[in-house]
């Protein structure tokens, strides 16, 4: 059934790039479909430059993190050390990764789970990245 309604998203967000929409009204609209399908509190879309693996850009849902978390959630997913990033998920070639699959001493020391999720009573977290023929060019993160 989740295969099934994966499928039914994959094919909803296509046709809507196919139809011209920028990067931003994509990721809206991604983010809309999928919060129709998953239950989230707080959804994020990334624009990765695939050389690098650096963000270029970010698109929020609706429901957003208070501001002053901003800049621990950029510090967590560039200072090297926090399990998960983007990046590492990339360099991996694994596409997702749930919080709870990760080692519980890495996500005990971990700046985006300790001083952002946990303060804000969000304990899960998924996070996927997007790849074509091996590059990687976007991800999403989940908090449910």
């Amino acid at each position: 059934m989740l295969e099934v309604r994966a499928e039914k998203l994959r094919r909803e967000v296509l046709a809507f790039a196919g139809a011209g929409a920028g990067v931003t009204q994509l990721h809206e609209r991604a983010i809309e479909l999928v919060g129709e399908t998953v239950r989230t509190d707080l959804t994020c879309w990334a624009m990765l430059d695939p050389e690098t693996l650096a963000i270029s850009s970010m698109t929020s849902g609706r429901s957003r993190i208070p501001q002053q978390y901003e800049p621990l959630l950029a510090e967590s997913e560039y200072r090297g050390d926090d399990p998960g990033t983007f990046a590492e998920l990339a360099r991996s070639g694994r596409t997702v990764v749930r919080a709870s699959d990760l080692p519980v001493d890495a996500v005990a020391h971990s700046l985006r789970h300790g001083a952002v999720w946990a303060p804000l009573g969000l304990r899960g977290e998924v996070r996927i990245v997007f790849s074509v023929v091996g590059v990687c060019w976007g991800g999403a993160g989940i908090v449910p």
